[in-house]
């Protein structure tokens, strides 16, 4: 059995538009191995979402460290046997608007 845990912190977000601050659940974990980080990001809290233009989306994984676009897909597909989750896509955050709140 493999046992790991995931500590949780918040992410302080800033809305460009009028400069209100809020704060987000996250979720993270390490591979020490491969070096990479996997950040599990709830977009809504508080009436509020990181990403408002994809606001029907409940929660992103980042994924940062050297991973191959294979290596992607392997991650997706395991991810879509979990049956709780009802989709699963990549997104490039390059095209989306509020693509800084990705970076911290």
């Amino acid at each position: 059995m493999i046992h790991f845990t995931c500590p949780r912190r918040r992410l302080e977000v800033t809305q460009q538009e009028n400069r209100s601050r809020r704060t987000l659940p996250l979720v993270y974990l390490f591979d020490e191995l491969n070096y990479i980080k996997y950040n599990l990001i709830k977009n809504k809290a508080h009436n509020n979402c990181m990403v408002p233009e994809l606001a029907n989306i409940d929660y992103f994984m980042q994924v940062l460290g050297e991973v191959a676009a294979p290596d992607i897909g392997a991650i997706q597909n395991k991810l879509r046997l979990v049956e709780a989750l009802s989709a699963i896509f990549y997104i490039d955050p390059r095209n989306l608007k509020s693509r800084e709140h990705f970076i911290f």
